[in-house]
């Protein structure tokens, strides 16, 4: 398993796979839907069109976010589908995932069975690593949104 001084091994990185995957959310499907649009007319370069319905510099193009991940019971099913959830984010977002070596880390966290529990407790509904407030069911702030200020200072 894991001593202390190795922690920031996963917790780093997967506080920012969070974050990347929380700003994401909210344009997911039309990410997917437009992918599949491209692919159908033969689009070869969808880079610029799926940003810009990421609305955003980089998306995922695997068909996850990581709330999808946590009902995977399986650990191998689990690793494969978050493993093909790491490659789908763009190139840009590789080169940190790749700086971190946090693919190194994955077969450990599955070894030890925790990788689940690891998604399941950075998409936990009492965290909010988003850019947008979580609001409950009457539209009042439950957790309050975090810039990217305070999203710099818990890193």
């Amino acid at each position: 398993m894991y001593v202390r001084g190795k922690y920031r091994d996963v917790i780093l990185p997967m506080t920012v796979i969070r974050r990347l995957d929380a700003v994401l959310e909210p344009t997911k499907q039309a990410v997917l839907k437009l992918r599949a649009q491209l692919d159908k007319t033969g689009v070869a370069n969808k880079h610029v069109a799926l940003c810009q319905e990421a609305r955003n510099t980089f998306c995922n193009v695997s068909p996850f976010t990581l709330r999808d991940l946590r009902a995977r019971a399986k650990q191998q099913q689990l690793k494969a589908d978050f493993e093909a959830y790491l490659n789908g984010f763009w190139p840009n977002v590789q080169e940190i995932l790749d700086k971190f070596k946090f693919r190194n880390q994955i077969p450990t966290l599955v070894e030890a069975n925790v990788l689940g529990s690891l998604i399941e407790k950075f998409t936990s509904n009492n965290i909010n690593l988003g850019p947008d407030p979580v609001k409950d069911t009457d539209g009042n702030v439950r957790l309050p949104a975090l810039d990217n200020h305070a999203m710099g200072t818990i890193f």
